[in-house]
């Protein structure tokens, strides 16, 4: 009767445990909302050596594209990358507004698009040379500004 009484109690206690828990299907997965996270700015300067007769600091010329990228996986399990171009302005100079960051800053690859122009090797020659940048990276820190610079250096002749 005992051993009777110890099944009906555990049959109970069993079915009680039971009716508190409850399956549901797992949430999905929340979609990445860029719009929250917080945003920086960079500023910087392309320079290009196109003229080697001069000293002079020489810029990329006003209208190269430049392309920035960040890479999502920076603010968690998110995949994809956020990317963005600024146009060189007078004296090599570029701006990207609004970068995502977070708390702590993340990591944005920048690198130049490439273009041909007269490169002067001395007073009485030119030629047409094609100019590829070194890609780099910025920290974007929220609220804040950074600052990159390109270089393109004297480029290689153009075949």
């Amino acid at each position: 009767m005992k051993k009777r009484f110890l099944h009906i109690v555990a049959f109970f206690a069993l079915a009680a445990g039971l009716s508190l828990t409850s399956c549901t299907k797992e949430d999905p997965a929340e979609a990445f909302n860029i719009s929250s996270l917080e945003t920086g700015t960079i500023n910087g300067i392309a320079y290009a050596k196109l003229d080697a007769t001069s000293t002079a600091v020489q810029f990329a010329p006003q209208g190269t594209t430049i392309f920035l990228t960040v890479d999502y996986s920076q603010f968690g399990n998110n995949s994809g990358v956020y990317q963005a171009s600024a146009t060189v302005g007078a004296n090599g100079t570029f701006t990207f507004n609004a970068v995502p960051t977070k708390n702590g800053g993340a990591f944005a690859s920048i690198a130049g698009d490439g273009f041909k122009a007269t490169y002067t090797v001395s007073t009485s020659v030119t030629e047409t040379r094609s100019f590829e940048s070194a890609s780099g990276s910025a920290k974007v820190m929220p609220s804040g500004t950074s600052f990159v610079t390109i270089n393109y250096g004297s480029g290689s002749l153009f075949q």
